[in-house]
């Protein structure tokens, strides 16, 4: 499984956590700047992709998964952004739970913040 390490210690704002998150991924220009958007470019878009070929999205992005975000140094950012971390930690494991309720698939994308 890849990793792909981000440091988060020169991030003051949120806005610098999904705007890393969202380059590591390679999402296309102009895509969403908010947790939604997160998700989709993560996980939603290569969840339906792998389950509906003809919606296939992985060819707009830098990385399919499986993959794993390692976030380092999440401790020296402020508080809003270690909480927008663990937000976007627990939406991505909800969405990966509701998938395989639906799908009895997984798709592998983790979160971890360090």
């Amino acid at each position: 499984m890849r990793t792909i390490e981000l440091d988060a210690s020169g991030w003051t704002k949120p806005l610098d956590a999904c705007n890393t998150l969202l380059a590591s991924v390679g999402a296309p220009p102009g895509y969403g700047r908010n947790i939604n958007a997160l998700l989709e470019a993560m996980f939603w878009n290569h969840a339906y992709s792998k389950s509906n070929p003809a919606a296939a999205v992985d060819h707009l992005y830098a990385v399919s998964p499986p993959y794993t975000i390692d976030i380092k140094n999440a401790g020296m950012a402020p508080q809003n952004v270690r909480a927008e971390l663990e937000l976007i930690r627990q939406c991505l494991l909800d969405a990966r739970e509701e998938f395989r309720r639906m799908s009895g698939r997984n798709v592998q994308v983790q979160f971890e913040i360090g």
